[in-house]
């Protein structure tokens, strides 16, 4: 089965969706979650969390 992901840093990884931030070559876990829709929404609440300027937003632009 083909699996397509629709936001940005999110990887299906067996049944799980992972929420992955990269900074500089560096990976920041976010976590797994049962669908894709809440990695998305966890990682852009980590980047808004932790003042991460200068990514792009799943849901909102880029955080500046």
């Amino acid at each position: 089965m083909l699996v397509t992901r629709s936001y940005c840093e999110s990887s299906k990884n067996g049944d799980k969706w992972v929420g992955r931030i990269y900074t500089k070559g560096k990976e920041t876990y976010v976590g797994s979650y049962l669908d894709e829709l809440s990695a998305a929404i966890a990682r852009d609440r980590y980047i808004i969390d932790n003042d991460m300027t200068g990514h792009i937003l799943n849901f909102g632009g880029v955080n500046e």
